[in-house]
């Protein structure tokens, strides 16, 4: 029994350890950042660091929306639809500070599991008992992969261009259709918008 419990104690120590945050200010704002996620800000604190190894706060000169990227990262992209204007401007300037940031938005995913990530967001139907049972999807997920969506269509690198464009084209589509179709039950995406956080 004490090598149980020997083995699990090394299991315990590593499921609630959280991982180190570091004091950065980003022009006027102080944040405590999980820097391991965002390359661009780990790398300038290693430089930092190396530079002045008695450095105890960093600073940094102002990022254009970080405080809606860092939550994107800390919370899911979806959260970044909920904070800014319906603005295709504002969200570009995002875009380009997850791309300052050496953030990987889309995660490796091709446009097709992108697409496929997308549809998770429906709820399906099962046979059961001779009854039809509701199994619901996952809309967090796909309200993340919207967000990747419109990065890939405002900043995108496609490696065919035709034919990933035929698919951007189809999977804008079918959201608008499912969007649509559902105006009065939900659909997908729920009745909620950006002002009901």
């Amino acid at each position: 029994m004490s090598e149980v419990g020997g083995l699990l104690k090394p299991l315990q120590q590593t499921a609630t350890t959280a991982p180190p945050k570091t004091a950065i200010r980003i022009g006027d704002v102080s944040y405590n950042i999980e820097v391991s996620k965002i390359p661009y800000l780990s790398s300038f604190v290693d430089f930092q660091l190396n530079a002045q190894p008695q450095i105890t706060e960093f600073v940094h000169g102002p990022i254009p929306l970080f405080d809606i990227a860092l939550k994107g990262i800390e919370s899911g992209y979806r959260q970044c639809f909920r904070s800014l204007p319906p603005s295709l401007s504002q969200h570009h300037t995002l875009c380009n500070t997850y791309e300052l940031l050496c953030v990987d938005v889309p995660g490796g995913q091709s446009i097709n599991e992108i697409f496929n990530d997308l549809k998770s967001g429906r709820s399906d139907y099962e046979r059961e008992y001779k009854r039809y049972r509701e199994i619901k999807g996952n809309k967090s997920k796909a309200r993340d992969t919207a967000f990747k969506l419109l990065y890939l269509i405002l900043l995108g690198d496609f490696k065919d261009e035709t034919r990933d464009s035929a698919k951007v084209f189809n999977a804008v589509l079918l959201y608008l259709i499912r969007r649509l179709s559902n105006r009065g039950r939900g659909g997908w995406f729920g009745l909620r918008t950006r002002s009901d956080s």
